[in-house]
């Protein structure tokens, strides 16, 4: 009978540590995102261009005095950022790609700029038309970010 105090504890505190874990994991609920605030123009574009892509969030922003429309996103297993104006014009895209589909140039200069780099990110920028492979790399212990062009070359 001396063991049925610490028995009821040990009971006791496990309840309402599974009863915490619970309700934590009840706080995973997210905010249904807003997506009146782009344009006609751009909401025809994206769901045109990506009719599989579910829209995660979206934004209005400002750079040099032109209003822009970002539409963050997830397509299968593409997480993809677009950047459009209010005309449904696409002007900046990156999406994620896997490491192991990066062009040969690109994991030519990985190997020779930043040998025994571990790549933790890789996205394609796609930017005026034109194509680069952003990287974000752990080496000896620290982060670093590379931009690499198609060709190999790394973009400053």
């Amino acid at each position: 009978m001396k063991y049925t105090g610490r028995f009821l504890i040990i009971v006791f505190a496990l309840t309402l540590a599974l009863t915490g874990m619970a309700a934590a994991q009840d706080n995973t609920k997210t905010e249904p995102v807003n997506i009146k605030i782009l344009p006609p123009a751009v909401l025809q574009a994206f769901k045109a261009s990506y009719p599989d892509a579910v829209i995660k969030g979206v934004d209005k922003e400002t750079e040099n005095g032109v209003t822009l429309y970002e539409v963050e996103s997830v397509d299968g297993k593409i997480n993809r950022d677009l950047l459009y104006t209010a005309d449904g014009k696409a002007v900046e895209i990156e999406e994620s790609i896997a490491p192991e589909n990066l062009p040969a140039p690109v994991k030519q200069t990985l190997d020779k700029e930043y040998p025994g780099a571990k790549i933790l990110k890789a996205e394609i920028l796609t930017k005026n038309g034109i194509k680069a492979y952003e990287l974000s790399l752990q080496i000896k212990g620290k982060t670093s970010s590379v931009t690499i062009d198609s060709e190999g070359k790394t973009v400053k």
